[in-house]
């Protein structure tokens, strides 16, 4: 806590983890990014130092956690209200938009980088990953991020551009209704992600109760990368008309606090 009595989260790195050229270049493309992005739904650095063993980065308290335990895929989900969810997704598109109108990737989007905080809504955070090409034309070919949530022409190494932040915003998503991978599948998760990198992604698309929510995660899934719609175009979608409005998503949070006392 600060003199004011805010709460802060510490990053810390370890000199000797930086032994590694590539933490190196992470830790500083991640300072790099955080100086220069200014936006409400991605999470702010509040300073940066070094001290006794390390690097410390020091962010603003999210306080309410990740979107992590409202995903299928977790144990003891809890169920989000769709109505909800569209406000945490139309948040989360308006911080992928913007980081792409600076010609930025995020690279590692998923649900336990979209944080959730009453005054702030959903914050993106973890610019670790990011890259930011010298031409808004340029595709990259390397392999980063969380294999469940990657798009596959990133899995197969093939060149990518900003489309794979959006395939991995939809999975995110899709994870609030339906698990990621069939739970009774015999597959490894590696055999998974070579199925889906050729065939395209599996969901149980009939879990999103809402059409016009299904239609736009589905088209944001397409194998294809040229073929799914850019953030800027998805957070323009009617279908976030139904989002809830502030109050309620302050509701909903008190609620979970409330049931969480309880317990």
């Amino acid at each position: 806590r600060d003199k004011e009595k805010h709460s802060a989260a510490i990053k810390f790195v370890d000199y000797k983890r930086l032994k590694q050229q590539k933490y190196v270049n992470r830790l500083v493309r991640e300072c790099k990014l955080l100086q220069s992005v200014d936006h409400p739904h991605i999470l702010s650095c509040k300073a940066a130092f070094k001290s006794g063993r390390g690097y410390y980065l020091v962010f603003e308290w999210l306080e309410e956690g990740s979107l992590v335990e409202y995903c299928t895929s977790a144990t003891n989900y809890i169920k989000m209200p769709e109505n909800i969810i569209l406000r945490v997704a139309h948040q989360m598109l308006m911080a992928i938009a913007y980081l792409h109108s600076a010609h930025v990737i995020h690279r590692d989007v998923k649900p336990d980088n979209m944080m959730l905080s009453k005054d702030r809504g959903a914050v993106l955070i973890d610019l670790g990953y990011c890259t930011k090409p010298r031409l808004e034309a340029v595709k990259h070919k390397s392999f980063c991020g969380s294999p469940l949530y990657i798009a596959p022409e990133m899995y197969t190494r093939e060149p990518f551009d900003a489309g794979v932040d959006v395939y991995s915003f939809s999975l995110s998503i899709m994870d609030l209704f339906t698990p990621p991978r069939p739970e009774d599948t015999e597959m490894t998760e590696n055999e998974f992600l070579q199925k889906v990198a050729v065939e395209g992604m599996w969901g149980d698309w009939d879990q999103v109760a809402i059409g016009p929510l299904r239609e736009l995660l589905i088209s944001c899934t397409s194998r294809n990368s040229s073929e799914r719609p850019t953030a800027e175009e998805c957070q323009l979608n009617d279908v976030f008309q139904q989002s809830a409005s502030e109050q309620e998503f302050k509701v909903f949070l008190a609620s979970r606090r409330n049931t969480n006392a309880n317990q």
